[in-house]
């Protein structure tokens, strides 16, 4: 749907409701409430993601789930400037969606532009309800976009989502965050909690 036809939406409805108060069929109080609550609620009201690129991929025949961070690591040695221990097979491979050789995927990359904060479970959310059939591939998905797609991909901080997230003793989400940045990598775990205006989510869904 066009922007042209959402306001145009927008407006008719709102000469509706105007109509409906003076008929006396709305209450202009409760009316006033629910306006005031979209000026003052930003957050609830605005477009807090938007998308940047979406493209297709078919998973190698090479491709491991088990060994596949390994793998990346060892290949793309020289283009990786930090990367956290913690952030290694043994530790992530039963944590989201095993991807297999052969399967074909559609990728989106959105990126935040609500100039603010949002909470991991907003961005869980979004993903989950804006891609219909998204699956949750994890650090591993991340890796294997920036082995197959590079060119596809602008500078930025990367998330991906997994079926386990790891909590602390606070209930702090602590997941990896991969940056991008002069054809570098950073892989880093960083408190997801909630996080600020141009992170970007790669998503999978299978095609």
């Amino acid at each position: 749907m066009s922007n042209d036809n959402v306001l145009e939406r927008v407006l008719k409805a709102l000469i509706t409701v105007g109509k409906l108060i003076v008929d006396g069929k709305r209450s202009s109080k409760k009316v006033a409430v629910v306006l005031q609550e979209i000026v003052d609620d930003p957050k609830k009201f605005s477009d807090l993601f938007k998308l940047e690129k979406s493209f297709r991929i078919v998973v190698p025949s090479y491709y491991n789930h088990e060994t596949s961070l390994g793998l990346f690591f060892k290949k793309n040695s020289e283009k990786i400037s930090q990367c956290f221990y913690e952030i290694a097979d043994k530790n992530f491979k039963t944590r989201s969606i095993a991807l297999k050789p052969g399967q074909e995927y559609e990728v989106s990359v959105f990126k935040q532009v609500y100039p603010g904060y949002t909470t991991y479970d907003e961005r869980l959310d979004f993903v989950k309800n804006e891609q219909e059939g998204t699956v949750l591939v994890g650090v591993q998905g991340i890796a294997l976009i920036f082995e197959l797609a590079p060119g596809k991909l602008q500078e930025g901080y990367y998330q991906s989502f997994c079926n386990l997230p790891k909590k602390d003793n606070e209930g702090y989400i602590h997941e990896p965050l991969v940056s991008l940045f002069g054809g570098r990598y950073n892989f880093t775990i960083a408190n997801l909690g909630s996080y600020e205006c141009g992170t970007l989510m790669i998503c999978f869904r299978k095609v």
